[in-house]
């Protein structure tokens, strides 16, 4: 059986992993019974950046060194680096870089922003497959001159065997579901105060605020002072499976986002990919990768972050009983072709991983 290793950051909130890339490859690994070991280190910490990436690439190839694997899948260039090291040493055969985000300025120091793309270079250059969360990075690793059989789509969709649309008698049309760490952002003025609009229209609308963060309070605040106390419901940081099965009764999906990290442009929005997957019609912002995809499919709608166009949005996607089944027919069916199961498989299949 071949031996998989896979190197990762995560991210916690909490004391919870948000569900990522890492997470999706694991779950397919131990459904298909495949052997694997994880080496994952939290995206943030006190120690400064610099120190904390020698140390996390020193320990991975430390660890790599005592055992001997077929494949490495390293998630992020300097994970990837690290792979390229143990390959060299021939301490694992294939190496596949999954680049979950990039980014043309990923540090605003410039030095530090030409050694990132010197270590994504590397690792493009260096690994056997080179997957990519999204069709913006895949026409990036072209124009990079990367061979387009070296090139592999692998976007944030779910196994759509583990989330599928509920029955029409189990949703509720009128639940609108925003997943997102509570920050202060542009995202919640903005949706907070469209919502306004729409509880105006529809009584019984109720907004489902999934996740937590320093904004959270305030936020309440806020809710109350425009009346909205029963229309807005807090469900605070939830375990992946509980999202889900929220997720699934809930009528439209909102996947809102800013132009202030740069990576967003080139990322794949996993929440969007997941409404999609339970037929969830979806309202998202152009400035993240998926929206290219569900604009295309008319699948949801792509909407700037303005407050009035958001609730006529919503009101529009809910008052059109034909729209909106349209809308959760194609969000499916745009699931399905890009099943994360189904691409994954066919993914190891051309390195010699058949299951």
């Amino acid at each position: 059986m071949k031996k998989i290793l896979i190197v990762s950051h995560v991210f916690m909130r909490d004391g919870i992993e948000t569900h990522g890339p890492l997470h999706s490859i694991v779950d397919y690994l131990k459904k298909s019974k495949r052997h694997h070991l994880i080496v994952s280190y939290p995206l943030y910490s006190k120690i400064p950046l610099p120190i904390k990436s020698v140390l996390e690439t020193l320990n991975t190839i430390k660890f790599g060194f005592s055992k001997r694997f077929d494949i490495i899948i390293a998630i992020d260039p300097l994970n990837a680096l690290a792979g390229i090291i143990l390959k060299k040493l021939g301490r694992c055969k294939s190496l596949i870089f999954y680049t979950v985000d990039y980014a043309d300025k990923r540090f605003e120091n410039s030095f530090l922003n030409s050694i990132y793309h010197l270590i994504d270079r590397l690792a493009i250059n260096n690994a056997d497959y080179v997957w990519n969360v999204s069709s913006r990075i895949v026409q990036k690793r072209l124009k990079q001159g990367i061979k387009k059989e070296k090139i592999i789509l692998l976007p944030n969709s779910p196994d759509v065997e583990q989330i599928k649309p509920a029955g029409d008698k189990e949703v509720n049309r009128n639940w609108i579901l925003m997943i997102s760490g509570v920050t202060h952002s542009p995202t919640f003025d903005a949706t907070v105060n469209a919502f306004l609009k729409v509880v105006k229209r529809r009584k019984d609308a109720k907004l489902l605020i999934a996740g937590s963060g320093p904004y959270e309070a305030e936020l309440k605040k806020i809710a109350k002072s425009k009346g909205l106390k029963n229309n807005i419901e807090f469900k605070g940081q939830m375990q992946h499976k509980d999202l889900v099965t929220l997720m699934r009764k809930c009528g439209i999906g909102i996947a809102l986002y800013t132009q202030d990290f740069s990576w967003t442009k080139y990322g794949d929005s996993m929440k969007a990919r997941e409404y999609l997957a339970a037929g969830v019609p979806t309202i998202i912002t152009g400035t993240v990768s998926t929206a290219d995809d569900i604009r295309k499919a008319e699948a949801g709608i792509v909407v700037k972050l303005d407050e009035k166009e958001i609730a006529n949005v919503i009101d529009k996607i809910l008052s059109n009983e034909d729209l909106y089944k349209k809308m959760s027919i194609n969000a499916r069916n745009l699931a399905l072709a890009t099943d994360f199961a189904a691409i994954l498989e066919t993914s190891l299949a051309k390195i010699g991983v058949e299951n």
